[in-house]
Formats: structure tokens, C-alpha cells, sequence
């Protein structure tokens, strides 16, 4: 005679169950997650984080594609952010920390590809950024990197056939596509600072001035100019809605 199944006696955790079963009641986890985030206690913050990174499938909503290896993989969401943002800067130090090695790892060969450009070392430049791109996949910093090392080394045909590359491989995301873009037109020395400059404050009206959108895209075309941010935070990327962990 078959033996019966014992039932598992272990406690479920309350917290853990509240947490999942508010995720699935909004008809979406996106909205479910986002609802989580504008009600929690600070205290309750770093637990919350802990869970969720815990079950496979919330861990990707949380944090997205860690380390993209492929332009076609990015996906951009402009930065979410509750009205609290004490709860949001304490939700992404939560997040981050668990990932404290891969973005050590990562500021080392930042720190080194810095180095290097400064000493015109360009060989060196390029192995780092390939390197970087082995270990941690493609990210925005990388591409404005490699499109600014192009510029440099080789000239402007150069770094338009490497965007040219990027942005014309099919299933390219627009938002992507379109940062790239403005990535390799700053960088062109036939253009102006000041065009820049009068091309993002067009960019930041279309979309009402001091606005996320309108400051997020400023962030990107014109980051010399901090002073036509209106409000910095909002070009903070969450770990959930940065194209890599790298750029958060």
C-alpha cells in the first residue's frame, strides 16, 4: 500500500505570503510591485528586498536583465519613484547590496579604462572595454564609452559605423536607439557645444521642462549641463528600470 505523502509542518512566513499575495492582486506585477513600494514601512524596506530577490521570477522583476549581452536585449523604463524618497534611496541601497561585487567589479574597470584615456592609452582603453563587456555585458555607459574611444582613436567614421551597427540590428528598442544616437552626435567635432546644449532644452520642453521624462533625456544628451536639470533625482535609475546593473 503506497505510503501517504507527509505534509511539510515548517511555519510559511506571514510576511513572505502578505508580500507575494499583494503582488498578484493589482492584475499585473509591475502595478503589484509598485504598490508594495509606495506603502511600505522604511523598517520593513530590506526584508521586502530579500523576499522578492528569493523566487526566481520576482527577482527579474526587481532587477530586469542583470547584464545584457546583446543591444537588442535593453529595455528602458523611465525611473520609477513613490512620492517618498527617503523609501526610494533606502529600496535601491537594499537592492544594490546584494550585488556589491559585481559593481565593485565593475568600478575597477571603469577606474581602469579612465586611467588609460587619460594617458591616451588607447589599446589599453579598448582591452578594458572588452573585458568589461565579457564579464558584465553591454550596458549605456559602455556604449557612450566605446562610441567617445572610437571618436577619439579612429574619427568620426568610425564611431558612426559602430552606432550604425547597434542601432540597425532588428528588435533595437527606439529609447536605446535613439540615446546611442545623441551618444555619437555630441561626440561629433563639427558640433557645438552650444547646439547641444539648445537641441536638449528642445528635448526637455517637448516634454513640459521639470518633468522625469524631460529631465531623464537631458541627463543623457547634455550631462555637462547639470544646471537644465530641474530636479537631479529623477535621472536616478532604479535597479528595476536601468538597461543593466551597471547603470543604475
Amino acid at each position: 500500500m503506497a505510503q501517504k505523502r507527509k505534509r511539510k509542518t515548517g511555519k510559511e512566513d506571514p510576511f513572505k505570503k502578505s508580500l507575494i499575495r499583494q503582488l498578484h492582486s493589482v492584475g499585473g506585477l509591475l502595478p503589484g510591485l509598485n504598490r508594495i513600494r509606495s506603502s511600505l514601512r522604511l523598517e520593513e524596506v530590506p526584508r521586502t528586498i530579500d523576499v522578492l530577490l528569493s523566487v526566481p521570477i520576482y527577482k527579474v522583476l526587481v532587477v530586469g536583465k542583470l547584464f545584457p549581452k546583446r543591444f537588442d536585449s535593453i529595455r528602458i523604463r523611465l525611473p520609477e519613484h513613490t512620492p517618498d524618497r527617503i523609501r526610494d534611496f533606502l529600496w535601491e541601497a537594499s537592492l544594490l547590496g546584494h550585488f556589491s561585487s559585481e559593481i565593485n567589479s565593475f568600478v575597477v574597470y571603469r577606474s581602469r579604462y579612465e586611467s588609460a584615456l587619460f594617458a591616451a592609452d588607447y589599446e589599453t582603453c579598448e582591452s578594458t572595454l572588452n573585458e568589461l563587456e565579457a564579464c558584465h555585458g553591454l550596458s549605456l555607459w559602455l556604449v557612450d564609452a566605446r562610441i567617445n574611444l572610437l571618436q577619439m582613436k579612429d574619427g568620426l567614421s568610425a564611431q558612426r559605423s559602430y552606432l550604425e551597427g547597434l542601432i540597425e540590428s532588428p528588435g533595437v528598442d527606439r529609447v536605446p536607439a535613439y540615446l546611442a544616437f545623441w551618444f555619437s552626435h555630441r561626440t561629433d567635432p563639427n558640433v557645438s557645444a552650444q547646439s547641444i546644449a539648445d537641441e536638449a532644452e528642445e528635448v526637455r520642453n517637448a516634454f513640459g521642462g521639470t518633468s522625469i521624462p524631460g529631465d531623464f533625456f537631458t541627463s543623457f544628451i547634455d550631462p555637462a549641463n547639470t544646471f537644465a536639470i530641474g530636479q537631479p533625482h529623477h535621472c536616478i535609475y532604479g535597479a528595476n528600470d536601468a538597461p543593466s546593473l551597471t547603470d543604475t
